[in-house]
C-alpha cells in the first residue's frame, strides 16, 4: 500500500534543493501491524489469492515508524510513502542528503524521474472530416468508424460472440477526464450503468485542460454503436488521475506510484498507462537509456511489484522513435522496459511500424515492445464529439481492452500466462524484432489460448501442503526445462503432462512414484515448436499448472 500524504506539492526550501526517494534497508517486524494494507477490498485479496505469486508478507507491512520519526527529526517531511517499495519520497537540500545517506537504515538515494508530457506523448486529435461509412453488414454490432481499428487485431469475431470484458476491472492512469464523461455518447452508459465505479486524483493540483485519460478510456472501454465500440465495453473502469499537465515536475512518478498502489488495493485487475518517463529539460532528473533495464525507475519497479500482486500491467512504449538513436530518445520509456509490464508499440492502418513508437532492445537486451496495435489514426471520444488521433498512447488501451476479454474467458490466468499468451499468438511470434515486438495482437486467437488453458483439478489442503514446486528454469526454453519439486509427505503417483496452445497433449514429462525429498522433472520440448506451452503436475489430485515458452 502506499500512503498519499496531503500537501504533496512542496516548494524547495532552498536553490540546491530537489525530489528524491529513500530507500530503507528494511521493515521492523510489528506483531500488531496488519500485513496487507488497510484500504486492499476483498476483491484485491481475492486476486491476489488467484493470480498472484507467493511473496513476502513483509512487502505489505507498513513502513517502520521509527525511521520515519527519524527523518522528520532531520527535517525532512516524508511526501508519499510507499509499502512496495519501502521508501519515501522527500523534497532534500546538498545538506540533508548527507545527513539522510548517513542514516544506518536508509539504503540508497534516487532522484524522482521526469514525466512525458501528455501533448508530446500524444498529438492532439486531428479533426475527422466524417464518420467512415460501415459496410460490415453482416456483423451483430455496429462498430461504425472503430471497425478498422478492432479488425486490425482480429477482435471482431470475439466482440459478435458476445464477450465484453464484463465483470473484469480495467485501471486507467493517466491525466484528468474533463467534464464529458456522463454526456459523451460513448461513454455516458459506461457511467448511467454504474461501470465507471471510481476516480482518484493523485496529484493534489487544480483540474487542467487535457481530456487524454477520457480519449485513452474511450479506445479501450467505449460504446456508442454506429460510431465506436472498445473491447472492454462491459468493463468496470477506474481512474486515477497522475498527470498535471501544464508543466513537467517531479511530482508525476511518485503521482503514478501512489496511483498504481491504490488499483492494486482496489482490486483492479488489469491497468493501462499511457504514459512514460525518460529524458526531458535540462536541471531536471532524467533518466538514461543505460537505466531501461527493468531494475531501475520506481514507476518500473512499483508496476512489476503490481504485476507480482496478480495485476496485469499494459503500457504505451512511447512516442520517442524515429529514423536513428542518433536523432531522437528513439527508445520504450519507463513503465515499459519492464521484465513484467506488457509494452505496446504502434503500427498504421496497414500494420507497418509507425516512426514515432518507441523501440527496443532494453538496456540488458530483452525484446520490447511486446506487441503493436494501432496507433495512426485512431478513432476515440474527444471533447462532445469524436476525432482521430495519433500515439501509442492510444495503441495501448486497445491492448488492455482486449486483455479484459481474455480475462472474461478464463478469469484465472496470471499475468504471465497473459502476456505469454498475446506474444505467442501474435503476427509475429516466431521472428520478434525491436520494432513490432511479436507482432500484432491477434484476439481471436488470443481468446482461444486462454480457454485452452483452462483446466480443473481438485486439491486439498493436506495435499496441497505437502509440496512446494519451484518455477521452471530456463524459461523461456530452447530444448529442455527442469521442473523442481519438494515432497514434503509420503511418496505419491504423479503425472506431469505438457499441452501446447491449443490445448493438445504434445509430452508426458513423468508418470510414476514420485519420493519424499526433492525430484527434478525434465520437460523435454526438442521436437516442438516455438510457442506457449502449459505443464499440468497431477500429485494425487493436487494439480500445479504453469506456462513455458519455447523460443
Amino acid at each position: 500500500m502506499l500512503v498519499l500524504l496531503a500537501g504533496t506539492i512542496a516548494p524547495a526550501r532552498a536553490q540546491d534543493a530537489a525530489k528524491h526517494w529513500i530507500f530503507f534497508t528494511d521493515k521492523q517486524p510489528d506483531a500488531t501491524a496488519r500485513l496487507e494494507p488497510d484500504s486492499a477490498t476483498p476483491a484485491a485479496l481475492a486476486r491476489r489469492a488467484t493470480r498472484g505469486r507467493q511473496l513476502d508478507p513483509m512487502l505489505d507491512a507498513p513502513l517502520t515508524p521509527a525511521y520515519l520519526d527519524a527523518l522528520r527529526d532531520l527535517g525532512v517531511a516524508p511526501l508519499v510513502e510507499s509499502r512496495w517499495l519501502n521508501g519515501v519520497s522527500a523534497v532534500l537540500t546538498d545538506a540533508e542528503r548527507t545527513r539522510v545517506e548517513a542514516l544506518p537504515f536508509v539504503r540508497a538515494l534516487r532522484p524522482v524521474g521526469i514525466v512525458a508530457p501528455a501533448a508530446e506523448q500524444a498529438p492532439a486529435p486531428l479533426a475527422f472530416a466524417a464518420p467512415v461509412q460501415d459496410r460490415r453488414s453482416a456483423y451483430r454490432l455496429d462498430y461504425g468508424a472503430s471497425a478498422g481499428q478492432l479488425e486490425l487485431v482480429n477482435a471482431v469475431p470475439v466482440l459478435e460472440e458476445g464477450l465484453s470484458g464484463a465483470g473484469v476491472k480495467l485501471g486507467i492512469i493517466d491525466t484528468g477526464l474533463g467534464n464529458n464523461l456522463a454526456s459523451h455518447p460513448a461513454t455516458a452508459t459506461m457511467v448511467s450503468d454504474g461501470r465507471f465505479v471510481l476516480s482518484q486524483d493523485f496529484t493534489g493540483l487544480p483540474a487542467d485542460a487535457s481530456t487524454h485519460g477520457f480519449s485513452v478510456i474511450s479506445v479501450a472501454a467505449g460504446y456508442e454503436p454506429g460510431q465506436l465500440i472498445g473491447p472492454a465495453y462491459g468493463a468496470m473502469v477506474y481512474h486515477a488521475r497522475t498527470e498535471y499537465t501544464p508543466t513537467e515536475t517531479n511530482q508525476e512518478e511518485d503521482n503514478f506510484v501512489a496511483g498504481l498502489e491504490w488499483m492494486e488495493a482496489q482490486g483492479v485487475d488489469v491497468v493501462n498507462v499511457s504514459l512514460g518517463y525518460s529524458t526531458f529539460d535540462a536541471g531536471q532528473r532524467s533518466y538514461t537509456y543505460a537505466e531501461m533495464d527493468g531494475n531501475t525507475g520506481v514507476t518500473t519497479i512499483a508496476a512489476d511489484l503490481a504485476v507480482e500482486h496478480g495485476m496485469i500491467v499494459v503500457s504505451a512504449a512511447g512516442n520517442e522513435g524515429c529514423g536513428s538513436p542518433t536523432l531522437c530518445w528513439y527508445y520504450i520509456t519507463t513503465p515499459s522496459d519492464g521484465k513484467n509490464v506488457i509494452s505496446v508499440g504502434a503500427v498504421n492502418t496497414g500494420g507497418l511500424l509507425v516512426d514515432f513508437s518507441g523501440r527496443g532492445p532494453t538496456a540488458d537486451g530483452r525484446t520490447k515492445p511486446d506487441i503493436v496495435a494501432q496507433g495512426q489514426s485512431v478513432y476515440l471520444a474527444s471533447g462532445t464529439s469524436y476525432a482521430s488521433s495519433n500515439g501509442t498512447s492510444f495503441a495501448s488501451p486497445m491492448v488492455a481492452g482486449i486483455v479484459t476479454l481474455l480475462l472474461e474467458a478464463n478469469p484465472a490466468l496470471t499475468p504471465l500466462q497473459v502476456a505469454d499468451i498475446l506474444r505467442t499468438t501474435a503476427s509475429e511470434a516466431a521472428t520478434p524484432d525491436f520494432g513490432r515486438g511479436y507482432g500484432i495482437v491477434n484476439t481471436e486467437a488470443a481468446v482461444q489460448a486462454a480457454r485452452d488453458l483452462i483446466i480443473t483439478g481438485v486439491e486439498s489442503p493436506e495435499t496441497a501442503a505437502s509440496f512446494e514446486l519451484e518455477a521452471p528454469y530456463p524459461n523461456p526454453v530452447l530444448d529442455r526445462a527442469t521442473l523442481t519439486l519438494h515432497n514434503a509427505g509420503a511418496p505419491i503417483h504423479a503425472r506431469l503432462t505438457v499441452y501446447n496452445s491449443l490445448g493438445q497433449e504434445v509430452t508426458t514429462g513423468f508418470d510414476g512414484t514420485l519420493p519424499t525429498g526433492r525430484q527434478p522433472l525434465e520437460i523435454d520440448l526438442r521436437d516442438q515448436p516455438a510457442g506457449l506451452y502449459l505443464y499440468r503436475l497431477d500429485l494425487g489430485g493436487a494439480i500445479r499448472t504453469g506456462t513455458l515458452v519455447r523460443l
